[in-house]
């Protein structure tokens, strides 16, 4: 079920709405907490613009999947974030942050061999099924909640930051 929503608000105040419903049948029916977790899954879906609310978590559509093939990677942009959008050879489409953690430069023109990603700046490098630093072993790459729904890659940015090595 899709609604459209005409301000952020309202986005608030009926996934609220939802949450409370489905915490007072849980109340009534005297089952487990634990089994609040599914109330994301729930929940209905609620579009506005070109991202949508889901649970907690809002994701910004960025991409279309065919953009990007297996081995292959792509820079996007989400909510401000520039965004390093891999997937890597025997894996799953993964996004990491898009700046270099010791330059704070973009990674438009790292080398991607399938599976591990090289700065061109100072040539150091990740494992992009991770995003664990393979050399040095300085700092890894923050990773972004993704999800792909009817061919769509869509991106959550909210309460991730670009992680940096110390300097």
């Amino acid at each position: 079920m899709v609604f459209t929503v005409r301000s952020l608000n309202e986005v608030r105040t009926r996934s609220m709405t939802c949450c409370a419903n489905f915490g007072q049948s849980l109340r009534r029916r005297r089952e487990r907490p634990s089994a609040l977790l599914s109330c994301r899954e729930r929940m209905p879906t609620m579009a506005k613009g070109s991202g949508f609310f889901m649970g907690f978590l809002m994701f910004t559509r960025v991409c279309k999947e065919d953009t990007i093939a297996e081995g292959g990677m792509r820079i996007v942009i989400a909510d401000a974030h520039v965004i390093v959008l891999a997937w890597p050879e025997n894996g799953v489409i993964k996004a990491f942050q898009g700046v270099c953690p010791h330059t704070n430069t973009p990674l438009a023109e790292a080398e991607f061999d399938g599976t591990v990603l090289t700065c061109p700046s100072h040539a150091w490098t990740w494992d992009m099924n991770s995003g664990d630093p393979i050399h040095p072993k300085e700092s890894a790459l923050a990773e972004y909640p993704i999800k792909i729904e009817d061919g769509i890659v869509y991106i959550d940015t909210e309460g991730v930051s670009p992680l940096f090595a110390a300097p």
